[in-house]
């Protein structure tokens, strides 16, 4: 059997980008995190928020966040968030617990401004394509206190959302 020499260029990328994934699969479980933080993109409820993960441990996380919304002629939303998640296992696929305080400022173009606070528990799960970025998904339960109008109100949801995370 005569192979020509496209072929063999062909199996030798092959064998060496096999090679490379599995050197980084075992490099990333056998050393430790150098992670200290990160930054996050999040998609909830089609609002999105910017978040900064600090690695307070192996397993741990604490993110401060923002969110802006602004409609021309109309409400301009600025909600302030923080957001520390637990991981139960730090493998490519890395479940966690989280929990989620933030408050919105609601500022009318007409009319005065109110605050809502929510504060949510929630689990999901991290894909880690290496240890430096990930994608993840998180299903939530929120309590919020709205101020509407000077009169208080207490609503519970659910929400979920998507994000992805790169860390330095």
């Amino acid at each position: 059997m005569r192979l020509s020499l496209a072929k063999v260029i062909y199996l030798i990328v092959l064998a060496f980008s096999i090679g490379l994934g599995f050197t980084d699969d075992l490099s990333a479980q056998d050393k430790p995190m150098s992670r200290k933080y990160g930054l996050t993109a999040s998609i909830q409820g089609g609002q999105g928020t910017i978040l900064i993960p600090l690695w307070l441990g192996n397993k741990l996380t604490l993110a401060p966040g923002v969110g802006l919304n602004y409609v021309k002629n109309g409400t301009t939303n600025l909600t302030l968030m923080l957001a520390p998640r637990f991981y139960l296992d730090m493998r490519r696929i890395a479940p966690y617990l989280s929990l989620q305080g933030s408050a919105t400022l609601n500022m009318p173009k007409v009319g005065g401004n109110t605050t809502n606070a929510t504060i949510g528990a929630g689990f999901g799960g991290e894909y880690f394509l290496n240890a430096m970025f990930s994608f993840g998904v998180e299903a939530q339960l929120n309590v919020s206190i709205t101020d509407v109008g000077g009169a208080n109100g207490l609503a519970a949801s659910t929400s979920a959302g998507v994000h992805a995370n790169v860390y330095f």
